[in-house]
């Protein structure tokens, strides 16, 4: 679900990353990193080189250690390092690097050169080290941080990950040839609102009103409309008045409610709308229908210079899914209120309904709750630290970012779900254990070391999550040795039920009713519990397996939440029972214990050839209630491309704008082209997977997008990765099955209409709501033949700008508006209507990959 032994990807680039000196601390020290190969020996290994640079007047004494984070999941080959010094892993991605004793002072403008191995491969940005600085004299108080930079891959041949590595890098050419399939359309040919209705039909007629209009609901409607006048005045409120009317009649825009329109499971949330010369006329069901509704107005009503126009159009709308998700991780990296309710922003806008908030994991937790302070104060902040009593280590670079401490205060989360609540989205938060769980281990730990000090025993032990007598010995996948809870420690589910007690009432304070916990349950590592003989007692032969334990603690934990009448949800793991085999591979086998306390599974490692993508269909097959959440269609954490400057992981593979609009939740097989080494799949190896039966299908609730957040450490990092994903996420999970579901040969016609209404309505619309969203602008395409330029653009509406001297496009370059002569090299990029700028690329091949 997040990030596996089996790392996957590959890029190329030269970046540069400095910190600024800190103030009174100006350090004379330099650190470079310099990858030298992947696939070394041909394993799934690479060699990098780090220099330690003295810019002093005197000799580096001994007194010195380098802390740094070296890239999730690329663990260090402690035995491979040079001579002259020691390297510890302290926990997680987090390393400690210091002299060893036959180290010789580095003299002032020399230079300590030590020689790394690592597992994985380096071969983006991202995947770089990071959060560099130095201690001197063990001087806790005073980081120093240096300047560093850092160099990745520097050829093709480095850009490989190894010899099954077929997935090439893209070029200004290879874009140029695959955005031939795009063309733009006229206005009349591209949908009026998106995710696209079930039914809309342009009736001829325009609606249109100077300087003012009125409004009207149903009295079951008041929230709606009140919601519809705060949404146009905050946007137009200098070029257009908002006011009630006395009755429908004298109405501008009339909010009403309607019969059933449809016998589909959708019907509560479904609407009508009629926009025409006689005005505006939406009818729903209920307040959801009459919500989703007007964000389809929102989308068809344009404002300009005081005068209100919509073209005229009949909607019959309804979703496919009740359940329409995205789930956002602020364990890794936080982010703050704001841009959370930002977020909500954009999901009511799409008609997402589920927003699935980790707040817990092993890097952070992340939200208050009354009684146990140390979980935000020690769990919610990461400094550098000896013995984690008042912070954790470290992680993912956070000593050069801010993203890496903080957390929502009970008010904060309160009014995030009351945000929420106004936009008919529910809050589904995720406390992840009993893996995942180290921030509130060492916490509950940082408790007991308190009231132990003060001689008070009883509550040392309350709210302790580990069992300090169990030695077991494990690493998760994160390179943790001390992440699991103990399920055999009754203060655990003590712990547990002060959380879900503290949650539930927050939601209640807030007016949006807690209906779901998640419980996480992913990725526990092998070896967990095998020394700890309270979980041996717990069995009366006294060979309690770890799969069991994991069950015990289940079965506790949904006790607690079926207690308050709470259901349970958990990845796809807690529906299985998993077997390490011989070669390290695992077996998994659906459990149908948790079948009949309709506990709901979120099934993500969709990856092909291991048995991963049948695993949703078997689920709901057994009976689970499913949400698809795969990786490999529905991870917005996985990088856009192979261009190493695109931020974010690929080991489930590349996931751009096009992979979440393709995803066919009933039949994920036919979208199984090629594997995340780029291998092409045969259709033969398909033929016997598990397909989903007709109960099977009635199971599958819905789909989910998800942001883990490992390489996001900003609100406009996260918006990044978000969108556009996230909008054609939108329109599989409202949007009814389209024809080239059916094996029609539609899809090419489909995805076309479907860009040119992202770039040409939705993106210039997300270029100024809620201050604009910093969604991801393409690389467009190039070829020079003949001396002349071809561009291209696989969104259109986004402007292509070029040089010919050198330098890289700003919003004042030369617009491409066709072939054009050039006999320099040229660069392109393309820009939005505001002006930002995207990546450049060129065709020129000595300059293929820029800044």
């Amino acid at each position: 679900m997040r990030l596996r032994f089996s790392i996957i990807c590959m890029v190329l680039l030269l970046s540069v990353c400095c910190k600024p000196k800190e103030e009174g601390r100006q350090s004379d020290l330099e650190v470079s990193w310099q990858l030298l190969a992947n696939n070394l020996n041909d394993k799934n290994a690479f060699q990098a080189r780090l220099d330690v640079i003295n810019r002093n007047d005197e000799p580096l004494r001994d007194n010195w250690e380098l802390f740094l984070n070296y890239s999730a999941c690329r663990f260090i080959d402690t035995t491979a390092m040079s001579g002259s010094v020691t390297i510890q892993n302290v926990a997680g991605d987090f390393y400690r690097i210091s002299p060893a004793d036959t180290y010789t002072p580095i003299a002032p403008g020399d230079t300590l050169k030590i020689p790394v191995v690592a597992a994985s491969w380096v071969i983006k940005d991202t995947d770089a080290p990071s959060g560099f600085y130095f201690i001197l004299d063990r001087d806790d108080a005073h980081p120093l941080t240096p300047e560093v930079s850092v160099r990745v891959a520097t050829n093709l041949e480095m850009m490989k990950r190894n010899a099954k590595d077929f997935t090439e890098v893209p070029t200004a050419e290879s874009i140029y040839q695959k955005n031939t399939r795009v063309h733009r359309l006229k206005e009349s040919e591209i949908g009026l609102v998106t995710p696209k209705p079930f039914s809309e039909k342009r009736n001829g007629q325009f609606f249109q009103r100077q300087g003012s209009l009125k409004l009207f609901s149903a009295p079951e409607f008041k929230e709606e409309i009140l919601f519809l006048k705060e949404q146009i005045e905050s946007v137009y409120r200098d070029s257009i008045k908002v006011a009630f009317a006395d009755s429908a009649d004298l109405a501008d825009i009339f909010l009403g409610l309607s019969e059933n329109i449809s016998s589909s499971p959708g019907v509560g949330e479904s609407y009508t709308l009629h926009t025409g010369e006689d005005g505006i006329r939406l009818t729903a069901v209920t307040g959801k229908g009459a919500f989703y509704g007007l964000q389809s107005l929102l989308s068809v009503l344009k404002f300009n210079r005081g005068m209100a126009t919509a073209e005229g159009v009949d909607i019959i709308d309804m979703p496919r899914f009740s359940y329409r998700g995205l789930h956002l991780d602020v364990a890794r990296n936080f982010q703050s209120k704001e841009a959370v309710m930002k977020l909500l922003d954009v999901m009511a806008r799409y008609k997402l309904n589920k927003f699935h908030f980790h707040l817990t994991d092993d890097e952070g937790w992340r939200v208050e709750i009354s009684g146990l302070p140390e979980l935000t104060a020690v769990g919610g902040k990461r400094i550098h630290t000896r013995n984690e009593l008042d912070g954790l280590h470290h992680q993912y670079g956070s000593a050069e970012s801010e993203s890496g401490s903080g957390f929502y205060s009970k008010e904060d989360y309160i009014e995030i779900l009351r945000y929420a609540r106004e936009r008919k989205i529910e809050v589904i938060p995720e406390i992840d254990m009993p893996g995942h769980a180290r921030a509130a281990i060492v916490a509950m730990k940082a408790r007991e070391n308190y009231y132990l000090s003060k001689g008070d025993t009883l509550k040392a032990k309350e709210y302790l999550l580990h069992d300090p007598e169990d030695h077991s010995v494990y690493r998760s996948v994160q390179n943790y040795h001390d992440n699991v809870v103990s399920p055999c420690v009754e203060s655990t589910y003590t712990f547990l039920a002060k959380v879900v007690d503290e949650l539930k009432n927050m939601h209640e304070i807030a007016g949006l009713p807690l209906n779901t916990v998640h419980t996480g349950g992913d990725e526990v590592p092998f070896g967990v519990w095998e020394a700890s003989e309270k979980c041996a007692a717990l069995d009366e032969g006294g060979h309690f397996s770890r799969e069991q334990v994991k069950i015990y603690f289940l079965r506790r934990f949904s006790e607690i939440l079926k207690e308050r009448g709470l259901h349970a949800a958990g990845w796809e793991e807690v529906g299985l029972t998993i077997e390490e085999l011989p070669d390290g591979r695992e077996l998994k086998i659906v459990n149908t214990e948790f079948v009949k306390d309709d506990l709901r599974l979120y099934a993500w490692n969709s990856i092909y050839g291991g048995g991963g993508e049948e695993l949703a269909y078997k689920l709901a097959n057994a009976g689970y209630k499913v949400v698809m959440s795969n990786v490999t269609h529905l991870y917005f954490d996985m990088a856009y491309s192979k261009d190493s400057r695109e931020p974010g992981f690929y080991w489930g593979g590349f996931v751009s704008e096009e992979e979440p609009f393709r995803f066919k939740p009933f039949d994920i097989y036919d979208d199984l082209k090629e594997d995340v080494n780029g291998r092409p799949i045969p259709a033969s190896e398909l033929v016997n997977k598990e397909r989903l039966t007709a109960s099977g299908k009635n199971n599958i609730m819905g789909i989910q997008g998800q942001l883990w957040a490992e390489t996001v450490k900003s609100p406009e990092r996260m918006e990044y990765m978000m969108v556009p994903k996230l909008v054609g996420l939108a329109e599989r999970a409202w949007s009814e099955a389209p024809e080239w579901n059916s094996g029609t040969d539609t899809y090419e016609a489909a995805w076309n209409e479907y860009v040119n209404r992202l770039g040409l309505r939705e993106l210039p619309g997300l270029d100024t709501i809620n201050g604009g969203y910093h969604y991801r602008i393409p690389i467009p395409g190039a070829k020079v033949v003949n001396d002349t330029l071809f561009a291209n653009i696989d969104i259109p509406g986004l402007i292509i700008r070029y040089t010919t001297d050198g330098s890289l496009p700003d919003a004042s370059s030369k617009v491409y508006s066709g072939p054009v002569p050039v006999s320099d090299e040229v660069i392109i990029r393309a820009f939005n209507q505001e002006g930002r700028g995207g990546l450049s690329i060129s065709p020129d091949k000595t300059r293929r990959f820029l800044n």
